[in-house]
């Protein structure tokens, strides 16, 4: 648990970086310089010697699990932010702001007023303006579950995505 904490907030504050540094570029918005530091911060002590490989005692564990937590809800707070001044300082032409945190060119499935609709060609690390997606497809998402014509998917375990 406290590994997979540690790798989603270290992709999570990347996340934030790039998108806050868009958002500063694009808007004018002010960089979250002292909190990313903090979150950066409290990310590299929960990985200190003892802690990363589990070899710490249980109250070690029960900490990181409140820092993970507090980490989580401010980086998500940036990111949300960040998403949100530039969706609304670009033209969009009346479309959606679809954004890829990924270093390879993005396409797939999104939610876009309860559809789902399919999109391609975002750029890496990127956005794009989504006028008209395409939401007649054969999948429907109903919580968990992934309905098309062939198969229907329900893990049996449910993870979390950042």
């Amino acid at each position: 648990k406290n590994k997979k904490n540690n790798r989603r907030s270290e992709f999570l504050y990347q996340n934030s970086e790039w998108l806050a540094t868009v958002s500063k570029l694009l808007c004018g918005k002010t960089f979250p310089k002292e909190k990313l530091h903090r979150g950066w911060e409290m990310i590299l002590t929960n990985q200190f010697h003892d802690i990363i490989p589990g070899s710490s005692i249980r109250e070690v564990y029960e900490q990181s699990d409140i820092d993970y937590a507090e980490l989580m809800g401010k980086g998500n707070a940036i990111v949300s932010e960040a998403q949100n001044a530039i969706a609304s300082c670009i033209d969009a032409k009346n479309g959606y702001v679809v954004f890829n945190p990924n270093d390879f060119v993005g396409r797939g499935t999104v939610a876009i007023d309860g559809k789902c609709a399919y999109v391609e060609g975002i750029a890496p690390k990127g956005y794009a303006c989504v006028v008209a997606p395409k939401t007649e497809n054969a999948i429907a998402i109903n919580g968990n579950t992934v309905d098309t014509k062939h198969f229907t998917v329900q893990p049996s375990c449910y993870p979390s995505f950042f």
